[in-house]
């Protein structure tokens, strides 16, 4: 793999929980190309403040591989903001 090749992976919660007022989504990613990572989000809101913290973990490596995470948060088109 060179360090050209980037890939853009899309996946969704394998699991959720909440407790209190913390929900957590945990997801495995898999590269495609033989590594996996495990990707554990706990979202909360706090005064109207919503946040959320990720961890990403290896399960398995490959040589050459790496990862960048992020976030998109979308709003329904139909939302008005006024």
């Amino acid at each position: 793999m060179s360090g050209n090749d980037i890939r853009q992976i899309n996946a969704g919660y394998d699991s959720t929980a909440k407790k209190g007022g913390v929900v957590t989504g945990q997801a495995t990613v898999e590269t495609g190309g033989g590594a996996s990572f495990l990707v554990s989000d706990q979202w909360a809101v706090t005064d109207g403040v919503l946040t959320m913290k990720r961890a990403v973990s290896v399960i398995v490596d490959q040589q050459g591989s790496g990862v960048s995470s992020a976030i998109r948060l979308v709003t329904n088109p139909e939302t008005s903001w006024e």
